[in-house]
């Protein structure tokens, strides 16, 4: 009786556009399933300069896709940086929204490093330029992976910082106006 009573919750929620979970509750996140899923890879800075994006690519499958095809990207037109692949790491997560939210239409940015994981020095992420899109227009909220748990965030302006530990939920003022990212090991 038991199962009929799940066939048929299972069958009215399924009806009614509820989502039904059947497996087990630890079992791991999906992907969203509409959107784009994008990465960017950069190269370490030159001093008082940029990180250089040497591979950008977006994609509807899975954030893993996207990795594959900006790495395909390097491997064609930098052929000299394929060695340093092995060494990439992922950076930073940038969302659209404040709370790690994002819209239906475009899900997140993640920035991999050529030169592994957050040291002092860091990378340097200028928006609209790295990564492509205008995020520094939309960004606002930040997850940093690997070493990378301090952050600075400049504004397009270039006249305010802010100097914040990562992952930041809501940029604040700063939110929807980014126009350089520094991101690094304290």
């Amino acid at each position: 009786m038991a199962s009929r009573t799940l066939t048929a919750s299972v069958i009215v929620a399924s009806l009614l556009g509820l989502a039904v979970a059947t497996g087990p509750a630890h079992a791991a996140a999906k992907e969203p399933v509409s959107g784009k899923r994008c990465a960017v890879i950069v190269g370490k800075a030159p001093k008082n300069g940029v990180s250089p994006v040497v591979g950008t690519a977006c994609s509807r499958k899975s954030s893993a896709d996207a990795l594959a095809k900006a790495t395909a990207e390097v491997k064609e037109a930098h052929p000299g940086l394929t060695p340093r692949l092995s060494t990439q790491t992922h950076l930073l997560r940038l969302y659209e929204h404040a709370n790690y939210e994002y819209s239906t239409g475009f899900n997140y940015w993640d920035a991999y490093g050529l030169y592994g994981p957050c040291d002092g020095d860091g990378y340097y992420l200028r928006l609209g330029t790295t990564l492509p899109f205008e995020w520094g227009n939309v960004l606002s909220s930040v997850k940093g992976f690997n070493q990378c748990n301090y952050a600075t965030f400049t504004d397009k302006g270039g006249t305010k910082n802010l100097n914040t530990w990562l992952p930041v939920p809501n940029l604040g003022a700063w939110n929807d106006n980014v126009g350089v990212i520094r991101t690094m090991h304290r």
